[in-house]
């Protein structure tokens, strides 16, 4: 499909395909904070608003409308915390 996005296939997507976490997380920068209640689905390979397939075993979150901002924020990494 002409205009189709591709995944990023250089965002690691799995943990066996994290090499150097430790190296990852160096480069994190915390933009905002935000504290909550979160949800949990499985995806079972469907696509995702921002136009890639989200397979079972990959990393993803959803975001609501307002933090999404038309696309603004997808392909970015997060750091989840758990209390």
């Amino acid at each position: 499909m002409k205009g189709a996005l591709e995944p990023n296939t250089s965002i690691p997507r799995r943990p066996d395909e994290v090499p150097h976490p430790v190296f990852i997380l160096a480069l994190a920068t915390t933009v905002s904070a935000f504290t909550g209640p979160a949800t949990f689905f499985v995806p079972n390979g469907g696509a995702g608003t921002c136009g890639h397939t989200i397979h079972s075993g990959d990393f993803a979150v959803a975001l609501n409308p307002s933090d999404y901002a038309r696309g603004a924020h997808c392909g970015k990494a997060i750091s989840i915390t758990c209390a």
